[in-house]
């Protein structure tokens, strides 16, 4: 019997890139933080479910986390740069094992990302201030109070 994990996620569930300078296919690097609070060892896999065409290498084993640990991983994948704007809706799961070898199924937790890319030169400036004159040029301000 395949259990429930409880797994609770602390990021903005839309991730904005810029495309523009990146390799092809470039890589981007998503913060893991997994505590274990069962009573025994679990191993973990993260992974990209059946993701758009473009995107490569986006299942990871994690490793193991003993009972009662914490660790900090990164979830790398890659994707094919774009030509244009896209905005890809993603599923990443998060798996545990009760073995090293990855069979014995423990539990999986999947979390919805949208994946928004777009080239910086395709976007309209509605506004650039430097503030390097001198000046606030045009902005105002009021003090505010600190709670």
């Amino acid at each position: 019997m395949v259990k429930s994990i409880l797994f609770d996620f602390f990021a903005d569930p839309d991730i904005c890139m810029d495309y523009k300078a990146l390799a092809d296919p470039f890589e981007t690097r998503i913060p893991i933080a997994i505590t274990n609070t069962e009573t025994y060892e679990l191993w973990f896999i993260v992974e990209l479910v059946s993701p758009p065409a473009g995107y490569t290498e986006y299942s990871k084993q994690l490793g193991s986390v003993g009972s009662g640990a914490s660790v900090y991983k990164f979830f790398k994948f890659k994707r094919a740069r774009p030509a244009s704007k896209v905005t890809d809706d993603l599923t990443l799961r998060i798996t545990a094992y009760t073995d090293a070898g990855y069979t014995t199924e423990y539990g999986y937790k999947d979390y919805a990302v949208t994946y928004y890319l777009f080239d910086r030169d395709d976007l309209t400036l509605v506004d650039a201030d430097d503030f390097d004159d001198g000046t606030v040029q045009g902005w105002s301000a009021e003090q505010g109070t600190y709670p």
